[in-house]
């Protein structure tokens, strides 16, 4: 495949900014052109003058070799970004660098051709080297003496999947039907950041968890497995310290570019090495390493690393004398440890036991007290009436007695269940009947209701014929009974059901509060609207998800507000109460209705508040705001009749209307 004759030099390794660099000494050009070769005191700048490509020579060589650098201005001016011919230098200042007739970059010299820059990536006979597998396939590779030494997954989705995502910087991968490239870039605020391998095989600049540890015992994923010697078992690990080893070791002195990790791969392939380092302290090059006749000598003062063959720590231990103990000698030491240990868990779980129990005993004994006083209802609503207080005395039942009233709540006694747990029926020894609902979530709780053998509320009171039964007289006891029932309810949970969050939404919609319903944020409010409906649909005998004569499709909540605006709130009323006595009731159940059903949580009243407007008719009622519309146009009412009687979970609804 041939490339374009104009190729521009992008590195795009790094990216700095607000570079001002002076002229160079030397020639130089941001492009080279078909049959324009770049001669040895010629540069190549990128475009922002932040990198060049130029020859250079190490200190004390005369060795030519092309490399990327940074330009000036940069931190670190003259370390090298990329060398191109690190494995094939020129001997002399004849190099150039050029564009052949196949569209190849190659360095050239008097001397002849060197092989192609771009297509040796992991041929190199140094340690390490990274780049986009050649073989065509979508990964990344390091190259360990030109072998595969560890690879990435397929790229996908914008990123290597063994790779960590980077914060700083990103791998680009661009396919298709002209070329395959892979680069990395960093983010344009970075004032400068780079990429490259250390001697070790670790990738600088990301964070690749345990990826350097590609040796012996651990084979983290992307490694390719190394062909060890029998010698060398799992159990085998080399540790760094500082001191001198007795006598010397081989060294390998002819080739002083070997880093630590050639130095450690010629220790795991010989099974009478016993420990490596490099040969120079400097710059950590050459090897040296040492058989199992010496011993190692730990000082502070030593000027090199030298890394110690060890086996699992737990078989045997080594004091600095040389001498060896087994950790079998000292098994009376783990014996008391463990036995110490055992104890003083054993104490903790008693001490934890104990103080539970007391702290439930406490707290029963609190509830109790408190349970024990009349519910006094205070607020800006007015003060309770003496009737009231009467109505709030409760009982109190051992779990002994409920468990014998429902037989162990055998499944014979079990009535129905509801989103939040089953309901049972019982017999207390005075031969009264109740019904008995067990909380399923968290601590179990247990509510006592009375039996009702005459069916439920909504068998009557939806019935055109049944609802005639139920005067205004025993519409109000109801309504102030279900009143006093969710005020007993708040008092006993308190402060734990203030406010909560659920993603777990049960319950009957038009029942529940909008907050509820579409947050899943629960609370004593949330009861309150609930209430609210159901003390509209008792005063007027009609279900809040029925059709109205409105030009809205409303509900019933809706319907009670247009006519409470229009002044026509009497007719919300049931038909069927005609007692004009009662009407200035009607009224203020119909106020309170709305002010119960009030689109936010916070302007809707307590239970203890609505307690006392519905039984003291001296306290102030205010005026409602707007409530929350629950509009179900398209559901079918026999659907919804359906969802009432097998869904509804709230409180204060009476879930178990058909059981009862």
């Amino acid at each position: 495949m041939s490339i374009g004759r104009r190729i521009s030099i992008a590195f795009i390794l790094s990216y700095y900014l607000f570079v001002n660099p002076p002229a160079y000494a030397d020639t130089e050009r941001d492009t080279i052109l078909d049959g324009q070769p770049l001669e040895d005191r010629e540069s190549l700048s990128s475009a922002n003058k932040v990198f060049r490509l130029k020859f250079f020579s190490p200190r004390n060589s005369s060795r030519r070799f092309r490399a990327a650098t940074r330009g000036p201005g940069v931190p670190q001016f003259s370390k090298q970004v990329w060398v191109a011919n690190r494995d094939t230098p020129i001997v002399d200042a004849s190099g150039s660098l050029m564009i052949d007739n196949d569209g190849k970059l190659k360095i050239t010299s008097s001397r002849g051709d060197v092989p192609s820059v771009f297509n040796s990536v992991h041929g190199t006979n140094r340690s390490f080297a990274i780049g986009g597998d050649p073989n065509g396939t979508n990964q990344n590779v390091v190259w360990y003496q030109g072998n595969v030494y560890w690879t990435s997954v397929n790229w996908s989705n914008g990123h290597f999947g063994n790779l960590p995502k980077l914060l700083d910087g990103e791998f680009r991968y661009v396919s298709n039907e002209n070329e395959k490239y892979l680069t990395y870039s960093v983010n344009k605020n970075i004032s400068f950041l780079y990429f490259r391998i250390d001697p070790v095989g670790v990738m600088m600049g990301i964070v690749l968890g345990s990826f350097g540890d590609c040796s012996l015992a651990k084979q983290d994923e992307g490694c390719v497995k190394k062909t060890l010697p029998e010698c060398r078992k799992p159990d085998y690990w080399f540790e760094s310290r500082a001191g001198y080893m007795l006598g010397d070791g081989y060294r390998y002195g002819e080739n002083y570019n070997l880093s630590i990790f050639d130095c450690q791969d010629k220790c795991e392939q010989n099974c009478s090495c016993v420990a490596y380092a490099s040969r120079t302290t400097l710059y950590g090059t050459g090897c040296e390493i040492w058989s199992k006749e010496t011993n190692f000598y730990p000082s502070g003062y030593a000027d090199r690393e030298i890394y110690i063959l060890k086996r699992d720590t737990g078989r045997e231990s080594t004091n600095d004398h040389g001498k060896h103990g087994s950790a079998a000698g000292h098994w009376w030491v783990w014996l008391i440890t463990a036995l110490g240990g055992t104890i003083l868990l054993a104490f903790s779980i008693i001490c934890y036991v104990v103080q539970r129990n007391l702290r439930v005993k406490v707290k029963t004994r609190t509830l109790l007290d408190e349970l024990e006083v009349s519910i006094t209802a205070s607020g800006k609503y007015g003060q309770p009436s003496d009737e009231m207080d009467k109505m709030t005395q409760v009982n109190f039942f051992s779990f002994e007695s409920i468990a014998m009233a429902t037989n162990n709540f055998s499944y014979e006694n079990k009535l129905g269940e509801g989103g939040f747990g089953p309901v049972f029926k019982g017999e207390l020894p005075g031969g009264q009947e109740i019904a008995i609902k067990k909380l399923s979530q968290r601590e179990e709780k247990i509510l006592v209701y009375e039996y009702m053998p005459n069916k439920s509320l909504d068998f009557f009171l939806f019935d055109s014929s049944r609802r005639e039964l139920l005067n205004w007289t025993d519409r109000m006891n109801i309504i102030e009974g279900i009143a006093q029932g969710l005020l007993y309810l708040h008092k006993i949970f308190g402060v734990q059901q203030t406010e909560a969050n659920t993603k777990r939404i049960v319950g009957t919609y038009g029942y529940m509060s909008p907050e509820y319903a579409m947050k899943g944020i629960v609370s004593m409010k949330s009861d309150v609207f609930s209430f609210g409906v159901l003390l509209l649909e008792i005063v007027s005998g009609k279900r809040n998800y029925s059709r109205y004569p409105s030009e809205h499709p409303f509900n019933l909540i809706g319907f009670a507000w247009e006519l409470w605006m229009e002044k026509r709130v009497l007719e919300l009323m049931d038909s069927r109460l005609d007692d004009s006595s009662s009407k200035n009731k009607i009224v203020r159940c119909i106020n309170v209705g709305l002010l119960c059903v009030q689109d936010q949580a916070k302007d809707r009243p307590s239970m203890t508040e609505v307690v006392s407007m519905l039984t003291n008719d001296s306290a102030r009622v205010p005026v409602p705001k707007q409530p929350a519309f629950f509009i179900e146009s398209g559901a079918r009412e026999g659907e919804l009749e359906t969802n009432l009687v097998n869904n509804c979970t709230n409180v204060m609804s009476i879930t178990v209307m058909e059981a009862r």
